[in-house]
């Protein structure tokens, strides 16, 4: 879920806030616009031009969810999409996790 605005981490937070106690989701992660940004930067880290055009207002506030068990990813991205209209954008992503770490 993205938040582009002028006050995107503002609503980015509110919008954590609200689907914390949320039945529908197990996981809530946030990244801030100078986060998106920083992390930008490392990834595009051999592409001058990239950098060079990046501008920390234009990045996305984002919350990144991990709905409960029982809940679909695409239904929950309709509802969310419904339910928080400050947000720009609203996807359902694959959920990749990490392996554990060997022992």
């Amino acid at each position: 879920m993205d938040f582009v605005n002028a006050t995107a981490d503002d609503a980015m937070r509110l919008a954590a806030r609200t689907l914390r106690d949320d039945p529908r989701v197990a996981e809530i992660g946030e990244r801030s616009r100078e986060q998106t940004y920083d992390r930008f930067k490392k990834l595009y880290a051999d592409k001058p031009e990239m950098l060079e055009a990046a501008r920390l207002e234009a990045m996305p506030a984002s919350l990144m969810i991990r709905p409960a068990d029982d809940v679909s990813p695409e239904r929950l991205a309709d509802d969310l999409r419904a339910e928080l209209t400050t947000a720009d954008r609203v996807d359902a992503l694959p959920c990749v996790r990490a392996a554990p770490p060997s022992q």
